[in-house]
């Protein structure tokens, strides 16, 4: 009961410092707004076990904070895995907050809501609906590289472990970023000022 607690406010704790540097991002001046940089983009994932193994893919979303630091970035993240079963669902959705050095390698800390659900007229058949089966926060620790391809397209290789497993836990994601280009300066022409 006391563990169940100390997760919840870690949850809690952890959603507060998203939502926080969410905020700090969304009302920033006009002059900092030059330092935001938003990609977008998919994944493929594979998420390993012991003996077992699921793939899927997802999407995500990535906010650069240069504002703050250099290298900042809050990532949105929607995973959807294909269990080996006939109807069953795996879904999490979450974020990271990482930080990359001079190079394009990366490193962070992540949370999400992961919730395993089961068809109507599984193993019980006096279930109605669709029956969760885990629903969970899951705390991960992320490493990854960028490897920017083009100014616009940006493909990328993650590896999250999760927290509090033993080493048989992690999820392997490949997947491509978009980002709109940067502005252009235009020339001036005579006359104008």
């Amino acid at each position: 009961m006391e563990l169940c607690a100390t997760v919840r406010s870690s949850v809690r704790t952890a959603s507060g410092i998203l939502a926080a540097i969410a905020v700090l991002a969304a009302t920033t001046a006009v002059p900092a707004a030059g330092q935001l940089r938003m990609k977008a983009g998919a994944h493929a994932l594979y998420q390993s076990q012991i003996f077992d193994g699921t793939f899927g893919y997802g999407g995500r979303a990535e906010l650069e904070l240069g504002f703050i630091r250099s290298g900042l970035t809050v990532a949105g993240i929607y995973d959807h895995l294909l269990p080996d079963c006939d109807g069953c669902s795996y879904r999490g959705i979450g974020g990271q907050v990482l930080l990359a050095s001079q190079g394009s390698i990366y490193f962070g800390a992540g949370a999400s809501h992961q919730q395993f659900t089961r068809p109507p007229g599984g193993p019980d058949p006096g279930s109605g609906g669709a029956e969760p089966l885990d629903d969970d926060w899951v705390f991960t620790l992320v490493a990854g590289v960028r490897l920017p391809v083009l100014p616009v397209i940006v493909p990328y290789v993650e590896l999250r472990q999760e927290v509090g497993s033993d080493l048989n836990k992690q999820v392997f994601a490949v997947g491509i970023l978009l980002s709109p280009s940067r502005a252009r300066a235009a020339p001036r022409g005579p006359g104008r000022g």
